[in-house]
């Protein structure tokens, strides 16, 4: 309830304050990192286009398969390590308000949605039942595979801009991720998103 009563306050500020000359015209490009379910997590590319604002992520990370790190033996359950995840996704933005405040802070207030591209390749690795004489549980079988997922989204953000340069975005959408695994959603809800961009 409080993100909600804020989210009202910070709209109502921004209406009150209506359109101004802002960093958003003389620096529409910003680059940097970003955690957002429904466009991207890792490097960050955003461009406003006078109102309609663009913004990509991407990211990944490989995990080398070593003998200690995937010593699973102690449980008899099945164990999986992902060898590589990755996604890549876009979202686009509209700009409802945008004020300067002050020489040194901007910010404004947008509706976004977007769309993500994510995969993983997982190793599941199978131990016997019983458990053999030093306590631990024999390894059977290893298999790998790939599994992609879409994930979707919409909401509402606020950029915040500090020294003409320094871009904090947050985001607050209501996003779903599925995978070929199965229909039903493997994460949905409302999410905080957020980012660390330099403006130019």
């Amino acid at each position: 309830m409080k993100k909600i009563i804020i989210v009202i306050i910070f709209a109502l500020l921004f209406i009150a304050a209506g359109f101004s000359d802002t960093v958003f015209d003389e620096y529409d490009e910003s680059l940097g990192g970003q955690f957002s379910s429904i466009s991207g997590v890792g490097l960050s590319y955003q461009r406003w286009f006078g109102k309609i604002g663009l913004q990509v992520g991407a990211g990944g990370f490989y995990a080398v398969e070593t003998p200690g790190y995937t010593d699973f033996s102690s449980s008899p359950d099945p164990a999986t390590l992902n060898l590589l995840d990755y996604n890549v996704g876009i979202g686009v933005q509209y700009m409802l308000f945008e004020d300067s405040f002050s020489d040194w802070f901007d910010a404004c207030l947008y509706i976004v949605g977007g769309l993500v591209h994510f995969g993983y390749v997982e190793n599941r690795y199978t131990y016997s039942d019983v458990a053999n004489s030093t306590n631990h549980y024999d390894f059977i079988s290893k298999t790998t595979r790939y599994i992609p997922g879409l994930g979707t989204g919409f909401g509402i953000g606020f950029e915040f801009v500090f020294i003409d340069h320094i871009s904090i975005p947050i985001e607050i959408a209501l996003n779903g991720a599925w995978t070929t695994e199965s229909w039903v959603p493997e994460d949905a809800g409302i999410k905080v998103h957020s980012g660390f961009r330099y403006r130019y």
